[in-house]
């Protein structure tokens, strides 16, 4: 816990950055986005989905033009 610029909070955060895990993506996966998303830009959901392409999973990728995080 603490604040994300505290070296403890900094330790806990690193250890849920779930580009960690990519190795472990094999699930198919809908990606769902919108562009309006202020807490998580859409190039997260785009990356993702990227991601997921890479790594032969079948993905789908669908945006909300104009929506906000409450999809």
């Amino acid at each position: 816990g603490g604040r994300p610029w505290d070296e403890e909070a900094k330790e806990v955060l690193g250890k849920l950055k779930p580009i960690i895990y990519v190795d472990k993506w094999s699930m198919a996966q809908l990606v769902i986005h919108s562009n309006k998303d202020y807490r998580l830009p859409d190039t997260n959901g785009i990356g993702a989905f990227h991601v997921l392409q890479q790594r032969s999973v079948a993905t789908r990728l669908v945006i909300f033009p104009g929506e906000n995080h409450w999809v």
